[in-house]
């Protein structure tokens, strides 16, 4: 099995969806399960998996500085062509994954997504609530193209659901007990 992975939050950015992310790539490895990652975050060196990713160009955003937007530059689909994926994973509705669906689903290759972060409840939080039903609109457009969204949870799940993305399954992550138990504990 080959799987390509478009994420816009990878090493060295910390944040829920790299700490996911870093964590299914070791696991990859350790599987000896062949992927590339598509990112414009290249982690250090001394992150094992580091190799395998391939740096995009990007732009930041403007709400958010530390984030980045990336898009594929020429030649990333020659890449893709050459390393023939037998599955497209993406982990956010952005430009350069909507880029990779198109690019999958052209020949015949499935498409995944994980839902990590609920930025349709971003709206509300900037004070632009009516935004909202659009931003809807275009999740259930972006996951009506992939042929399963991992949720994190029973509730995100229920809830994508409501809103028409029916096609969700758990993704549980769990707790890394060699990071964190009782031996970690302070007094």
């Amino acid at each position: 099995m080959r799987i390509v992975y478009f994420t816009e939050s990878l090493f060295p950015l910390v944040d829920g969806v790299s700490r996911t992310l870093a964590q299914l790539f070791r696991t990859l490895e350790q599987r000896n399960i062949e992927f590339r990652i598509f990112s414009p975050f290249v982690p250090d060196p001394s992150v094992s998996w580091s190799t395998r990713v391939r740096g995009m160009p990007f732009v930041r955003f403007p709400a958010y500085k530390d984030y980045r937007v990336s898009y594929p530059p020429r030649g990333v689909a020659r890449e893709l062509n050459e390393y023939r994926p037998d599955l497209v994973h993406v982990a956010s509705p952005t430009p350069m994954a909507v880029w990779a669906q198109r690019w999958a689903r052209k020949r015949g290759i499935p498409v995944v997504a994980s839902f990590h972060t609920h930025f349709v409840s971003y709206f509300r939080y900037y004070g632009i609530r009516p935004m909202e039903s659009a931003g809807w609109r275009f999740l259930r457009w972006f996951y009506g193209r992939c042929e399963r969204v991992y949720a994190p949870t029973e509730r995100i799940i229920g809830e994508l659901a409501e809103h028409g993305i029916r096609h969700a399954e758990l993704w549980s992550r769990g707790i890394d007990l060699a990071s964190f138990g009782r031996r970690f504990r302070d007094g």
